[in-house]
Order: structure tokens, then sequence, then C-alpha cells
């Protein structure tokens, strides 16, 4: 996502704005969406999915390391595509 498409800070919403202050600093974050054949962690502004997970638990600990490294935080989609949690 870049600066330009960012959502708007939403005070019902903390973890939306969170996500925004992120993009802000330059963070790449790591997010954990929902594809057809899984869960995938993909890196913020990253063309491609990574690895494709069964579950999503296993797509969490598989970010929440990667994030790790990096300095970065974990985000994680629902089913319906929006953001619901900050790890």
């Amino acid at each position: 996502m870049t600066k330009k498409s960012l959502p708007k800070p939403n005070p019902k919403n903390p973890i939306i704005n969170e996500y925004v202050r992120a993009v802000k600093r330059g963070l790449k974050a790591q997010h954990v969406v929902s594809r057809p054949d899984g869960w995938a962690v993909k890196t913020a502004g990253a063309s491609k999915d990574g690895k494709i997970f069964i579950t999503q638990n296993e797509a969490i600990e598989q970010a929440k390391k990667t994030a790790r490294s990096r300095k970065s935080d974990v985000f994680i989609h629902g089913r319906d595509g929006r953001i619901r949690e900050r790890v």
C-alpha cells in the first residue's frame, strides 16, 4: 500500500491508525491475508504473496518471525479482507 492509498484515520478503529503511522514511518509490515488455497503472508508494498499456509495460525507465526527480523508490524486480515488485528 502506498502513502497515497492509505485508509483515512478512524477514531473508532485504533488498528487502522497504527497501520497508517507504520506506513508513514516506512515500515514494511507483514500482512496475513486470506487466499482461496489458504492463508498468505504478504509484505506491504510487495506485488506477490509470500508462502501460502493451510491455517491462519501457521501464517501468523511465520509473519511474526519475519516481522521480528525486519523490526516491523504484523496485521491480520479477516476473510473479508479487512484488518482485524495487530500483533
